[in-house]
């Protein structure tokens, strides 16, 4: 399923922003069940600006210990897809267009 979206981001609050950016990101929405653990996967385009294709898995936690176990089968099913963990990045989207675009 293809849920295309467009959206303004702004580095302030709504009332007198000091920047905003037009993009347009279309997200593919997978809920899957990997190792007997339901995930959800998210696959965005940001297409503009062409930032390129991004990964997310999440799952929901209750405890220390099933986050931490959560965290090693997200990292495995990272692997299974084709991506690498180790490339994950922690900069939100704003911050992208951010740096991509500069202030407007």
């Amino acid at each position: 399923m293809r849920l295309p979206t467009k959206a303004c981001a702004f580095t302030a609050n709504t009332s007198s922003p000091i920047a905003s950016w037009r993009w347009n990101k279309e997200r593919l929405r997978y809920k899957v069940r990997y190792q007997g653990t339901e995930f959800f996967v998210n696959v965005d385009t940001v297409r503009k600006p062409d930032l390129g294709c991004f990964l997310e898995v999440n799952s929901r936690t209750w405890s220390r210990t099933e986050a931490e176990e959560k965290s090693r089968l997200v990292n495995e099913l990272i692997r299974f897809l084709g991506a690498s963990p180790e490339e994950a990045t922690p900069v939100e989207y704003v911050h992208m267009l951010e740096a991509t675009l500069g202030s407007a």
